[in-house]
């Protein structure tokens, strides 16, 4: 059967397949399918998707941005963000596991870094262009000792306590206060 319609029509039946077009559309109530073979599909007042939600197999482009309801976005596959990468700009990001891994260009923190569980740095090290304050427990050095390559070392107060001996090889100046032992010569 042809059929020429300038209006709408409706066909209705159990067993209808409709082909429109030279082939573009077809709607299968059999399969329960609506195909667009050609042409794509623009719809201008909106679409929504009941029960099944939507599944898209050949990725989807979007040009205006997307808004995430109160539901979230869950991603299994993981996330891809090029050119503006990713900005939080409310209720920050927690990573709950697998920890976060900068692989190039390091991680730049301009407002300032709060860590609760500690640091551990790995073989390349840390270097520290703008000093370092260390609050409350100090510095500990656990193994490796400390060297310091220029600048010497300035105790500014309550002096320096060395519990376990102290060697000096490149000899020692003691300064205008003078030097006080109190045991031993």
């Amino acid at each position: 059967i042809d059929l020429e319609c300038s209006t709408a029509f409706t066909i209705s039946g159990g067993t209808v397949d409709i082909t429109a077009g030279t082939g573009d559309i077809q709607m299968s109530p059999t399969s329960g399918t609506t195909k667009i073979l050609a042409g794509g599909l623009s719809v201008t007042g909106g679409v929504s998707f009941m029960n099944s939600g939507l599944k898209v197999t050949g990725g989807v482009t979007v040009t205006d941005g997307v808004v995430i309801g109160t539901g979230g976005l869950s991603v299994t596959g993981g996330v891809t963000a090029g050119n503006s990468g990713i900005v939080v700009t409310a209720g920050g990001m927690t990573i709950t596991a697998g920890g976060m891994s900068v692989v190039a260009d390091g991680m730049k923190v301009t407002g300032g870094l709060t860590l609760t569980g500690g640091v551990i740095i790995g073989t390349g090290g840390l270097s520290v262009t703008g000093g370092v304050t260390a609050g409350n427990s100090g510095i500990v050095v656990g193994a490796g000792g400390m060297t310091i390559t220029a600048g010497g070392m300035s105790v500014v107060g309550n002096g320096m306590k060395v519990t376990g001996g102290l060697t000096v090889t490149h000899g020692l100046v003691v300064g205008t206060g003078g030097l006080t032992v109190t045991t031993g010569k």
